[in-house]
């Protein structure tokens, strides 16, 4: 085998783990909104606020639909680590554990065009994003 050859061969074996990947991602959100289906019937304790109030505006059934509600909220260029720290782990502590669980999320939104790359991370440098004006028309279209 040749360098391309084996480029090529490296290349199905990513495109096919990716496919995987996607796979498992998607069958696990499915079971996830499954899960919370049947928790809506017991609503439990309504969230308190440290204020007192009650809070209806974080309703966010997935992970995804934390980190879009975190996107929105945003005003500023964000990272995984900042969405977590300020508004995941606040307002949904029970649906990540890290920062970097929010990474597949964000990549699907940059995929779709929502968000975009301002820097690209390495390694233990996450990576910084910034809302693109499709965003706002897909919450618009959403609402």
């Amino acid at each position: 085998m040749d360098k391309t050859e084996l480029k090529r061969y490296r290349l199905s074996y990513i495109r096919e783990r990716d496919a995987l990947i996607e796979k498992i991602n998607q069958r696990y959100e499915r079971k996830l909104a499954a899960l919370d289906v049947l928790l809506e019937d017991d609503p439990g304790e309504p969230e308190v606020q440290s204020n007192g109030a009650t809070s209806a505006a974080h309703t966010a059934r997935t992970l995804k639909d934390a980190v879009k509600e975190a996107i929105a909220a945003s005003t500023v260029d964000f990272s995984s680590a900042s969405l977590y720290k300020h508004y995941i782990r606040v307002n949904y502590p029970n649906l990540a554990e890290k920062p970097t669980d929010l990474s597949n999320a964000l990549w699907r939104f940059k995929r779709d065009g929502l968000i975009e790359v301002v820097r690209k991370g390495s390694g233990t440098v996450a990576s910084t994003y910034k809302k693109t004006p499709a965003f706002a028309v897909a919450l618009s279209a959403a609402a």
